[in-house]
């Protein structure tokens, strides 16, 4: 397994594989495993399935289906924002979707950091995880001594200033022990 395979899984893990539309806490509509959908032509892009195991979802029913949720509760589990006539992905399309996104994400980081090739895996995983959860470009503008410490590869520094708000301390957890597993692989 590749690095990229490592961050999917780990990203699937902490952020879940939802189907269907929900709400995340900050009233978003999102679907599969975190993926952010700004307006009805963003999930109207993808490859919904209907509700009925018919075939390919129609536009008018996912289009109906956003607006459904995006007027709900923010923040419910999931299941609360599931209906019978839900549009649903397949799990090897939202596995997909998560992949293209890390894929970018690495592409990314690589530009942003001139060391990216050498760094240890774990470092690189908790880094995509960290982009993906944070969103692209949030890394590097919102944490500034991170940002410092991976360019000096001082994982150790890293690992003290990987702190994100809003997510699991578990999850933080996670992200810190990735970055001290890098001290001892560098």
């Amino acid at each position: 397994m590749s690095y990229i395979d490592d961050a999917v899984t780990a990203t699937m893990g902490w952020e879940g594989s939802i189907p269907w539309m929900y709400l995340d806490s900050r009233g978003n509509v999102t679907v599969g495993c975190g993926q952010l959908l700004s307006n009805p032509a963003d999930a109207c892009a993808l490859p919904f399935q209907s509700a009925a195991g018919s075939g390919a979802a129609t536009e008018t029913d996912v289009t109906a289906d956003f607006r459904r949720v995006k007027a709900m509760t923010p923040d419910q589990e999931a299941g609360f924002y599931h209906a019978d006539t839900s549009p649903i992905l397949s799990v090897t399309e939202m596995a997909w979707m998560l992949r293209t996104i890390v894929s970018s994400n690495d592409a990314s980081l690589q530009e942003a950091f001139a060391g990216w090739r050498t760094f240890p895996d774990s470092a690189k995983v908790a880094l995509l995880d960290m982009e993906y959860n944070i969103g692209e470009g949030e890394l590097l503008r919102g944490y500034p001594k991170m940002d410092a410490a991976i360019k000096a590869q001082d994982w150790r520094t890293a690992a003290a200033q990987c702190k994100r708000i809003g997510i699991s301390a578990a999850r933080n957890n996670w992200t810190k022990q990735m970055f001290l597993a890098a001290v001892s692989t560098a």
